[in-house]
């Protein structure tokens, strides 16, 4: 009997059917994202510690911490994106930080994606960043991110 379920229409319908599910378990994939690499520098001079966050037009965020000028992010969102920028002290992220009040438990994954959630660095200096940078509205900083291999995108910061 369960022989003759398996074949004919119904082994078609069997096989539509454990596709459909092996699809909706693995996942046809998310949003495409990839990886960004970059200095950040202010007037010049790289940014010893801060927070960096990329957010797409249809609201996707990526973050990095900024460590001496330099930042990784491993999963930036693809297409046009505008960032913020904040300063730290050590290797604070105001998004981690804010994450994981908010999330509690997420502290293993972020940090699996290259997010900071403590001070690396606990003798740095407070890095002040102008507060425009804080906001995609009034930061200026629109990057375009395209999919593939490791893109460099270094960011100028002008304290006036």
């Amino acid at each position: 009997m369960f022989t003759k379920c398996i074949t004919g229409r119904s082994g078609r319908a069997f096989g539509f059917l454990a596709a459909a599910l092996l699809l909706t378990v693995i996942g046809c994939g998310g949003p495409p994202t990839t990886t960004v690499t970059g200095t950040v520098t202010l007037d010049g001079t790289p940014l010893p510690s801060g927070s960096l966050s990329f957010v797409s037009d249809d609201g996707r965020v990526g973050t990095a911490t900024i460590k001496d000028g330099h930042y990784t992010m491993a999963e930036a969102p693809v297409g046009k994106v505008k960032a913020t920028v904040t300063g730290g002290k050590g290797g604070d992220n105001v998004m981690a930080n804010l994450a994981k009040k908010k999330f509690g438990g997420m502290a293993d994954k972020m940090k699996e994606h290259g997010v900071s959630t403590e001070a690396d660095d606990k003798n740095a200096k407070i890095v002040k960043v102008p507060a425009k940078y804080g906001g995609t509205e009034q930061s200026g900083l629109v990057y375009e991110i395209k999919r593939g291999g490791t893109q460099t995108i270094d960011i100028p910061l002008q304290s006036k």
